[in-house]
């Protein structure tokens, strides 16, 4: 089941010189999930930061903003939406008005710019598949897939879990805390990939332009993530 929590409009200030006040709208909702499903988050841009904890259920928080005139016309033609797809599949989904695909690596600056906040059952699996802007995933105790166009992503992981890493950037860094091989693609870019049994979990990033960090958590602090 599906609540919608609350809608918050927020108008700031006139900008000057662009002739509208920009508005901020925020929209919380809570969907009951049972821990060890897929959730599955498609056609996201912007700042996304999905984080575990210890409830039967996934709260998405969504914030968009409007800085422009052309952004604040476009505002509510961005639709971001939850669905059920089975008792073990979830899938948020974001539909923005179709741009030019050679403006696919562009960030949505005449579109609504967007923040997501997601908590989700601690060992959920992750399927991300996100645009421009960066991702950040902590604590979360399944498999995580994470590609992006254009940005940074982060993936914090419980320090004593046992991982199979492969993460690589086309245009940039990527650093381990865990054990891994690096490889260097050509010029540019970077890959490291680590391989462990094969219970481990699978952890998969990519990234176009952009860093990837995997940073391990003590387990000291992942009480405080909770």
């Amino acid at each position: 089941m599906l609540h919608a929590i609350a809608v918050t409009l927020v108008a700031l200030p006139l900008l000057a010189g662009v002739g509208i006040k920009p508005v901020h709208v925020s929209k919380t909702e809570l969907i009951n999930f049972a821990p060890g499903g897929t959730i599955h988050v498609e056609g996201s841009y912007g700042d996304l930061t999905v984080e575990g904890w210890d409830r039967p259920e996934v709260e998405l928080t969504v914030v968009k903003s409007a800085w422009t005139a052309a952004e604040a016309r476009n505002l509510e033609r961005v639709q971001v939406s939850a669905k059920r797809t089975s008792e073990t599949e979830l899938t948020i989904s974001t539909v923005a008005p179709s741009r030019n695909p050679l403006l696919a690596l562009v960030p949505r600056r005449s579109v609504a710019a967007l923040s997501y906040e997601i908590h989700v059952p601690h060992n959920s699996k992750l399927v991300i598949h996100h645009g421009a802007g960066d991702v950040f995933v902590i604590d979360i105790a399944g498999d995580i897939e994470v590609a992006s166009s254009r940005g940074d992503i982060v993936l914090m992981l419980a320090e004593n879990g046992k991982y199979s890493i492969d993460a690589k950037s086309a245009f940039g860094v990527v650093s381990s805390d865990f054990e891994g091989d690096p490889h260097h693609n050509h010029l540019v870019g970077e890959r490291v990939s680590a391989e462990t049994p094969s219970w481990s979990r699978r952890i998969v990033a990519r990234t176009g332009f952009g860093g990837v960090t995997i940073k391990s958590i003590p387990p000291e602090n992942r009480e405080k993530t909770k």
